[in-house]
């Protein structure tokens, strides 16, 4: 063992001891799902903004996706055949809106003949509210990287986990 892995160790140990290691998670694993509507595939996260066919809804209406092709929470990833059962993804109404200006020109050589004319797809703004069809919600995994998480040495061997915590994973860094 090198000298400034000792040293390590031992500062590591001595800041343990004082109680002023303690390690806050900031990574939070976002829950994501892709969706089927109207013959497109999207990502969605909950909280996202996305613009999709045009549908006959007002503004706050409640919009269910049930084509969920995956979901990806804690747990690891669901992926249907085709789709995921009982997965389905709840957006609220936000406006209609129009996408750019698309120009087509139509043009017939030496015939003086030429016309020009544009159009503007209409979508319908949606914000995701709720992904739901995996063991584990959204919320809970933000409740969960909230829990203080700190460093342990135990046998010369160095622990990152929640301890005192029974349902937290304790995980072995290096010895």
């Amino acid at each position: 063992m090198t000298v400034s892995a000792r040293l390590l160790k031992l500062s590591l140990k001595l800041l343990e001891k004082q109680k002023l290691l303690t390690v806050y998670s900031t990574q939070i694993n976002t829950m994501y799902a892709i969706i089927d509507d109207g013959g497109r595939q999207y990502k969605v996260e909950e909280g996202q903004e996305l613009d999709i066919d045009l549908r006959d809804a007002g503004s706050g209406d409640e919009i269910t996706f049930d084509q969920v092709l995956a979901v990806s929470g804690d747990d690891g990833v669901k992926v249907g055949q085709p789709v995921v059962e009982g997965a389905s993804v709840t957006a609220e109404v936000l406006a209609e809106v129009k996408g750019d200006k698309i120009y087509v020109q139509k043009f017939r050589r030496r015939k003086d003949s030429k016309r020009r004319t544009g159009h503007r797809q209409r979508y319908t703004r949606i914000r995701v509210s709720k992904i739901s069809g995996s063991a584990c919600q959204a919320s809970d995994l933000k409740s969960l990287y909230k829990l203080p998480i700190s460093l342990r040495c135990f046998g010369g061997l160095f622990y990152v986990g929640c301890f005192g915590d029974p349902d937290c994973a304790t995980t072995q860094l290096f010895g």
